[in-house]
């Protein structure tokens, strides 16, 4: 099987209906640079990825809350909470409370 190499989109579907989407830079299979990921119309992440989680500068819009800053491996913290995006809960436990990530999907 070959692996994801280069910049592009993938659509994923679920019962023949579009679910998660990326559009971005993938190198040795797994996201690398700037890159869009949408759950579904109204929560993505937006920004920089390292080895496949965000890395540096971005912005998540999950359930109608904005939180952007400056990501360390796949976690943000926004003021006491936490939110992880494409790595377990317990990576982030050094970072204080969590907060419920979205929808595993292709994460």
């Amino acid at each position: 099987m070959g692996q994801k190499q280069g910049h592009g989109v993938l659509q994923w579907f679920e019962h023949g209906q579009r679910i998660d989407r990326f559009e971005g830079t993938y190198r040795n299979n797994r996201r690398e640079g700037f890159g869009r990921y949408e759950w579904n119309e109204a929560d993505h992440f937006e920004g920089l990825y390292v080895n496949g989680v965000p890395q540096g500068f971005g912005t998540a819009r999950i359930a109608g809350e904005v939180f952007s800053g400056e990501w360390r491996n796949g976690c943000l913290r926004k003021g006491s909470r936490v939110v992880a995006i494409g790595v377990s809960r317990r990576s982030c436990a050094d970072l204080s409370v969590q907060l419920d990530r979205p929808r595993a999907g292709a994460l």
